[in-house]
């Protein structure tokens, strides 16, 4: 889409051209007639270069948003594989049995660090989630991206939950 785009860009030159051409067409023609026709011809040539610097201004803008949303969407894609690893390596720490009948404080000490590591972790990270969040709101997703989304916030969260419930 964004090519096409630019090639409609590119496109308006040879247009633009094909104008200049005519101006000096019209401007030989307009000596060989009345005012009133060297009027129109010069009404018309004044009309189809606004038209076309119009749908220039156009091209541009629809242009930029569009490579904008595609800005957006590789952000989006690789803030969720991101946080996706993120979330399996929470998870995976979880999975490994809490020492609480050990009675070698230091394994316990080192598991309570572990899980303070991971606390804080998720609360420097809750910021990134939320712009993904923001981000897929905002962006036209597939069903299966939406899917993803969605598992990572129930993972977020139960995860999250299961990690300072351990700690305390």
């Amino acid at each position: 889409m964004v090519v096409s785009f630019q090639e409609l860009l590119r496109a308006q030159v040879p247009v633009q051209a094909s104008l200049q051409v005519l101006q000096e067409l019209g401007d030989q023609l307009k000596q060989q007639v009345d005012t009133s026709a060297a009027s129109a011809v010069q009404s018309d040539h004044l009309s189809l270069t606004q038209r076309l610097a119009t749908v220039e201004q156009a091209l541009s803008r629809q242009l930029i948003t569009l490579q904008m949303g595609v800005q957006d969407y590789e952000t989006f894609s690789e803030q969720l594989d991101s946080l996706g690893r993120w979330m399996v390596e929470a998870e995976e720490a979880l999975k490994v049995q809490d020492p609480n009948g050990s009675s070698d404080l230091s394994i316990i000490q080192d598991r309570m660090e572990e899980l303070k590591r991971k606390i804080l972790r998720f609360s420097s990270m809750a910021p990134d989630l939320e712009r993904l969040n923001e981000l897929g709101y905002r962006l036209p997703l597939n069903d299966t991206e939406i899917k993803r989304m969605q598992n990572l916030n129930r993972s977020w969260s139960s995860a999250n939950a299961q990690t300072t419930e351990r700690f305390r």
